[in-house]
């Protein structure tokens, strides 16, 4: 299979370690409910977990769960945060199980991290890859030669995107990874690091660190992610496994878009899944963010669901009689092949889901019709 990694700009083979492929996820913050930008990240990545075990290969996912944030802590204390963490963690779960998510996923709420975190930024200090500024801890960026690699940025516009603003950083593009400064309704304490919250860059390492020993197949994410979020763990990974290439593949989804800009509760231009989950059916959402390829923006308009609601409408009735005992045995038609085909090529659902349609106005073609919905995780 061979998908468009970030790195190279190029479509390259996702790699495959004895049989098995592991997969990093960004999620998201848990301080709101899920919307269909979120959805549709989760979508592509579950298709992309249920082709590969369709090859007969392994897949393990993992998705870390930013709970220290922020935008979560602003204005509460911390009992009162935690509870609100976890009440959305919570409902960020059972909005995925309605999408079919396959239920093998790990999450992992960075909070469950700290001592690890710590870990590893005091590992980077002792190491000289990271200094501390007025009691802030920052990653050391100018000793890292691929730094700008990922998102093929120069050092010029890389300074120009000010992150972290500090006069007293030795390199602009440097970034924080422990943060004494900010108040967030929560601080750890460390007696070397002093009291402060870990960034989001270096949580997520920690996560990756933990499961996947910082080495793995794929690291996936929204687009936006590329800088300096991806950029920075990529810098740390490399950093931490002495690995020049610790992840193999570098794979970024488009954004949903509402009026021309990212699906965003700051842009107040949200579409929550659970209040579309009461009009159309999920494997509507599915068909209509599959009909695009990933690599796209997708202008969201609620008028254009109908549509994808006939096709659902058709496959149920194709496979409306259509039981277990009337699966067939043995290798897959020319049709599914064709289909998979189009699944190793970069993830091409568009071309696969018109495969699909196609086949189901034939009603000989039922056996195949059902392999090619389960791989794209529709439930009839």
């Amino acid at each position: 299979m061979k998908l468009q990694d970030t790195f190279s700009s190029s479509k390259t083979t996702v790699g495959v370690s004895n049989s098995k492929t592991r997969i990093f996820l960004c999620g998201p913050t848990v301080y709101d409910y899920c919307h269909i930008g979120h959805a549709r990240i989760f979508i592509i990545f579950d298709v992309l977990s249920r082709f590969l075990k369709s090859k007969n290969v392994k897949v393990r996912t993992v998705v870390n769960v930013t709970d220290i944030d922020p935008k979560l802590y602003e204005g509460g204390d911390l009992g009162n945060c935690s509870s609100i963490s976890k009440i959305y963690f919570d409902e960020f779960l059972k909005d995925l199980a309605n999408l079919g998510i396959n239920d093998s996923v790990i999450y992992c709420r960075t909070s469950d991290y700290a001592r690890i975190i710590i870990a590893l930024i005091k590992k980077l200090l002792h190491e000289k890859k990271a200094y501390s500024v007025n009691g802030n801890i920052y990653l050391d960026v100018s000793k890292i030669r691929s730094f700008g690699q990922l998102s093929h940025l120069k050092k010029e516009e890389m300074n120009e995107m000010r992150y972290d603003i500090d006069s007293n950083k030795r390199d602009p593009r440097d970034m924080i990874l422990w943060n004494t400064t900010d108040y967030y309704g929560l601080t750890y304490h460390d007696e070397m690091l002093g009291n402060g919250v870990p960034s989001f860059h270096i949580q997520d390492t920690a996560v990756a660190m933990n499961h996947f020993n910082g080495a793995y197949e794929i690291h996936g994410g929204g687009k936006d992610l590329v800088y300096p979020h991806h950029e920075l763990q990529m810098a740390l990974l490399q950093i931490l496994t002495k690995r020049k290439k610790s992840v193999s593949h570098w794979m970024h989804i488009g954004f949903v878009l509402v009026d021309g800009k990212k699906m965003s509760k700051s842009y107040k231009n949200t579409v929550y899944l659970r209040h579309l989950s009461k009009i159309y059916d999920v494997n509507v959402l599915r068909i209509y963010l599959l009909s695009r390829h990933y690599h796209q923006s997708i202008e969201f308009k609620l008028k254009e669901l109908p549509k994808y609601q006939k096709l659902n409408e058709i496959l149920a009735g194709t496979l409306f009689d259509f039981s277990s005992s009337d699966q067939e045995s043995g290798k897959d038609s020319r049709i599914v092949n064709q289909f998979k085909s189009y699944l190793a090529d970069d993830l091409d659902t568009p071309n696969a889901l018109e495969l699909l349609m196609e086949t189901a106005k034939n009603d000989n073609k039922k056996n195949d019709v059902r392999k090619m919905v389960e791989i794209l995780g529709l439930r009839y």
